[in-house]
Order: structure tokens, then sequence, then C-alpha cells
């Protein structure tokens, strides 16, 4: 085989290899992390099924579609926080999606169970987080 030849069969394998690792890596980067039937709310975990039972579930229209949720800002005071006006909010999806909002926007924002989201209806879609995983405090 000329040099040439072998060169390019070379080639043509560790470029194999690369999209193959990089596939796979994407793929994975891809699987959610994290228990999805638990939200994280200041260090305490939250079910779905419990915030649905457990808090008020209200009416509300956001980007013109009718839903139901329950106040971001009732879990925030359940989960015992401490002047909630004096700080801002981290959301986590589980792929890592992340948005910080400050307590004006959270006081607006709904936990709906349909793809366990929060929605903020003040908001654009791009501050709305699925597969939502933990509210932290940032500040």
């Amino acid at each position: 085989m000329t040099d040439a030849k072998r060169l390019n069969t070379i080639l043509g394998i560790v470029a194999i290899l690369v999209l193959v690792l990089s596939f796979s890596a994407f793929a994975y980067s891809q699987i959610p992390k994290g228990d999805a039937s638990l939200v994280v709310v200041n260090d305490i975990d939250y079910g779905w099924d419990a915030i649905l039972t457990d808090f008020e579930i209200v009416d509300f229209t956001a980007s013109g579609d009718e839903y139901q949720g329950v106040l971001v800002s009732e879990i925030l005071l359940d989960a015992g926080l401490d002047n909630p006006q004096d700080h801002t909010y981290r959301f986590t999806g589980l792929d890592g999606y992340q948005k910080d909002l400050g307590w004006h926007d959270v006081q607006h924002g709904y936990l709906v169970e349909d793809e366990h989201k929060v929605v903020f209806p003040n908001q654009t879609r791009s501050f709305w987080v699925k597969n939502l995983a933990s509210i932290e405090v940032v500040i």
C-alpha cells in the first residue's frame, strides 16, 4: 500500500472515531440528571405530587395560553426563606438550563405540572424552565 493510501485510511479511521465520540458525548449530555419527581427549594425536597396537593392551584394566562399552577412565591415562603425580596433566585432544569430572577418576577411565577416547568407570564418563554430540578437562592 502506498503512503498516501495508508495516511488517508488512518485519517478516515480517526475522523470516524472523533464523530462517534462526539455523538456519544452529546447523547450523554441530553440525559436528564437528577430525580424528575422532585424540586429542591432552598435545600428542601418537594415532590411534584405534594406541590400540587398541598398548595392552592390557580388559573392564569401566559403567552395566550391558559394554565393551572402553584405560585412560586408560596413555595419559597413555605421553605422558610427570610426576607425573600432581598434575594435573587436561580431556577435550574434537569438538563442544566438556568435562569436567574429577582423577587418581583418570582412573585408572578407559577409551577405547572405540564412538563414540570416554571412559567413566568411577565417574561418571555426563554425564562421558563422545563423539568425544573431546583430553586436556589443566589444572593
